[in-house]
């Protein structure tokens, strides 16, 4: 668990969600420093989902509250959730890029509705994000022009727009190919040591220094090795008491 002391950037207390009769997250505590990567490992239907959309108050948990930069995000009305919004951005598993829009304008989208910059400040900021994601000279494409990567690029860089303090990754490399996974991997912990922000998603690749199922921690620190488990030479961090951390495997082919 998070060092008293420290800077959180997210914290999550005793959240509970049900949907219908079926309780998918359950007491579920989470901290996580300003700075630091957080991953959500699990199987299929454990709650990874469901805890990253109440964290980003896409669902409103039945007990427990989610604190972000400082803010309890449950009382506040759509507004309010809005502006904390603005602090944090989502890499989507899919890109969610609008497919009637260049690359450059699905990137520009979040400056138009949120800021009051001028065109010629916005195309700066634009460009100055493709650069970074190495799509600069593909920004009058449109998605369907481009390859998976690259869309997982142009909705990284649309994620980096607003300049947030805080990235969600939703298995951004789901669906790619080995080598172009390796890829928007590097680029994301590149990325996120450059300008300083703190990751939270739900895979475990290069740079991981700490990870979390749904069933408890698993802390360890990664090696050369192009394929480890959690297991050997990991240390548990703690779990909730009858429960064990899942095994997750993580590869960074």
């Amino acid at each position: 668990m998070a060092r008293p002391g420290d800077e959180f950037a997210i914290r999550v207390r005793g959240v509970v969600k049900r949907f219908g009769a079926q309780t998918v997250l359950s007491g579920i505590n989470l901290d996580v420093r300003a700075g630091e990567t957080m991953v959500i490992m699990g199987g299929s239907g454990s709650g990874k989902s469901t805890l990253l959309r109440v964290i980003i108050g896409s669902h409103r948990p039945e007990e427990g509250s989610v604190t972000i930069l400082g803010r309890d995000i449950g009382g506040l009305g759509e507004e309010g959730l809005n502006e904390v919004r603005k602090k944090f951005g989502i890499l989507f598993q899919s890109g969610a890029l609008f497919n009637s829009m260049t690359i450059a304008q699905n990137v520009a989208l979040p400056l138009r509705e949120h800021t009051d910059l001028d065109p010629g400040i916005i195309d700066i900021q634009v460009k100055i994000k493709l650069e970074l994601v190495g799509l600069r000279e593909h920004a009058d494409k449109y998605p369907a022009q481009i390859s998976g990567g690259m869309k997982k690029r142009a909705g990284l860089a649309r994620a980096l727009a607003l300049d947030p303090k805080i990235l969600f990754y939703d298995e951004p490399s789901a669906g790619l190919d080995p080598v172009t996974s390796a890829q928007i991997d590097q680029l994301i912990v590149a990325l996120s040591k450059q300008l300083g922000v703190t990751r939270r998603g739900r895979h475990a690749r290069d740079g991981t220094r700490r990870s979390r199922s749904p069933t408890g921690w698993r802390c360890w620190t990664r090696g050369a090795s192009s394929r480890s488990r959690a297991a050997p030479g990991s240390r548990r961090c703690g779990t909730r008491a009858g429960k064990k951390p899942a095994r997750g495997r993580s590869r960074t082919a």
